[in-house]
């Protein structure tokens, strides 16, 4: 019914991450939910990294924003896509749209600004996406 992650998709080696999804979505009956946490890219690095600079050279893999990771649940066969802000569930696609938006513009600022903003609005990408 539901398979779970938490603070755990940084740390898989990038060739990793498409079979860690498919797997979830072999192992999901039809209907059920994966719902996972990661750090957001924006708002990073958030492993010890951010001690040194700016790139990901510790334990952090990779990071992501929200559209990367529904385009890459989508691409694994999962349907819906609802993201969590605030301890509330939400999805829409207007929702979403806003939040692709969002993190197209803060994405194109400089590494300070964006972090100091990023920290407030995309501090995790947190999704429930759905197994048709």
């Amino acid at each position: 019914d539901i398979a779970f992650s938490y603070q755990f998709l940084e740390h898989l080696h990038p060739d990793d991450v498409e079979p860690h999804f498919d797997l979830i979505y072999r192992l999901l009956k039809s209907g059920g939910v994966y719902v996972f946490d990661t750090p957001h890219r924006y708002s990073g690095p958030h492993d010890i990294s951010r001690f040194f600079g700016d790139s990901l050279d510790c334990f952090h893999f990779q990071e992501w924003t929200y559209r990367e990771m529904r385009v890459l649940a989508e691409k694994h066969g999962f349907s819906d896509t609802w993201f969590h802000r605030r301890g509330e569930i939400r999805y829409s696609l207007l929702l979403n749209t806003i939040n692709d938006f969002a993190e197209s513009l803060i994405g194109v600022l400089p590494g300070s600004i964006r972090k100091k903003i990023a920290a407030r609005l995309f501090p995790a990408v947190t999704l429930t996406i759905k197994k048709v």
